[in-house]
Parts: C-alpha cells; sequence; structure tokens
C-alpha cells in the first residue's frame, strides 16, 4: 500500500470550520499493555493542531472494542487489521462533533460491529438525528450496566450529561473525551480568537500609523 494513498481521508464537513487535516491523516498505533491499543490522528482547525485519540481493547469473546473511532484512512484499516481481530462493538464516548464525525465511515469500514452511543447525542447549529450522521447505534450506554456485551472486560461510568463515559479495566481507565480532548478544543478555538483578534488590531495600529505620516 501507497503511504501517501493510505493516509488519504477528505473532510470538508464541520460548522463553523471543518476539522482538518483536510486531505490526509497519517495513523500512529502504540501499544500501551497487553490488548490494549491507541490509535491517534492529528486534527487541526485553522493553524492550530491537536492529536485524537482512538483506543482499541481485546475482548475475551477474542474481538476487538473501539472508543471514539479516528479517520478510517486505509492505514488506520490496516493498521488494525493487523491486530488479527475482528471489530465487535464501536463505542461513541462522546456526544461532540469531532469524535462523532467518525463513528458513521468507521462502522461502515467494519460493518460486522455493533455500534454503541452515549444518550443524549446532539449537534449544532442544527439539532440532527444521529442517522444523519451515518450512525445507526444498536443501543445506548448506560451507568454500570452489567448487561453491556463487554461487560466481564470492562465497566461503565458516566462522567456527565452528554459527555461520555469512563471505561475501566483493572489496569488501564480509558477516559472519555470530554476532559483532555474538549479542554484541547476550546484551546483551538480560543487561540485562533487571539489570532483573528490580534491581526485585526494590528491592521487598525497600521492604518493609524499610515494616517499619521501622511498627515
Amino acid at each position: 500500500m501507497d503511504v501517501a494513498e493510505g493516509r488519504t481521508y477528505v473532510n470538508f464537513t464541520g460548522f463553523p470550520f471543518p476539522l482538518g487535516p483536510l486531505f490526509a491523516r497519517r495513523t500512529v498505533r502504540t501499544q500501551v499493555d497487553d490488548g490494549i491499543w491507541t490509535f491517534e490522528q492529528e486534527q487541526s482547525l485553522v493553524n492550530i493542531a491537536v492529536n485524537v485519540r482512538m483506543t482499541v481493547i481485546r475482548l475475551e469473546c477474542g474481538g476487538l472494542w473501539v472508543h471514539n473511532p479516528v479517520a478510517p484512512t486505509d492505514e488506520c484499516i490496516a493498521l488494525l487489521q493487523e491486530l488479527d481481530m475482528p471489530v465487535r462493538y464501536i463505542v461513541l464516548g462522546s456526544a461532540q462533533y469531532e469524535h462523532k464525525v467518525f463513528v458513521g465511515p468507521f462502522a461502515r469500514r467494519c460493518p460486522d460491529a455493533k455500534v454503541f452511543t452515549v444518550p443524549e447525542q446532539w449537534s449544532w447549529p442544527v439539532d440532527l438525528p444521529s442517522a444523519f450522521f451515518g450512525i445507526f447505534a444498536e443501543g445506548e450506554l448506560k451507568d454500570a450496566d452489567a448487561e453491556a456485551p463487554w461487560a466481564s472486560r470492562l465497566s461503565s461510568a458516566c462522567c456527565s450529561l452528554r459527555s461520555g463515559l469512563a471505561f475501566h479495566t483493572a489496569q488501564l481507565s480509558v477516559p472519555s473525551s470530554t476532559s483532555a480532548q474538549r479542554r484541547s478544543f476550546a484551546q483551538m478555538l480560543w487561540s485562533m480568537c487571539q489570532r483573528v483578534l490580534q491581526r485585526c488590531l494590528t491592521a487598525v495600529n497600521f492604518r493609524h500609523w499610515v494616517a499619521q505620516v501622511e498627515t
């Protein structure tokens, strides 16, 4: 597989600004423990970039549990297939756009996997149903749900309304995206606003200086 082609992923969705990179995303897989991997990609807004993370855990049944999918590039799917286990469950642990935008495309690359989401999904500026984003959930996540199909390997605890769940094993805590991820995205927006304001002030000061020189 050509590396450049394997990283191709076109994304122009998102209001008011689409999340980049717009044409290609590199995926880095890291094994953090026995049967636990992270897949990271860059996520950018204008000229500010952070990492976004997908967590993959091996289940006792031999399948994979995927939390907050990243963009399903050919490279990403190839790295996932190298684990030599089918994806059984895809879990959206957040209502935030930067995570839900990839769930539908990722699920289409893993058609046998069942999708679960946190309750009370929403979108802005128009509150659209999850199906609009290609998300067709098998069910919603519940707090301390002993009936969840992965309950023997993972337990869940609600963090806050519409913000996701935290999943735990005996050796690892997989946090929801609402803390570090939400802060990083908010920082991206704030930094962008600061830069726009700074450029506006610079332009105003320059015009004032030109006016003084001309007089």
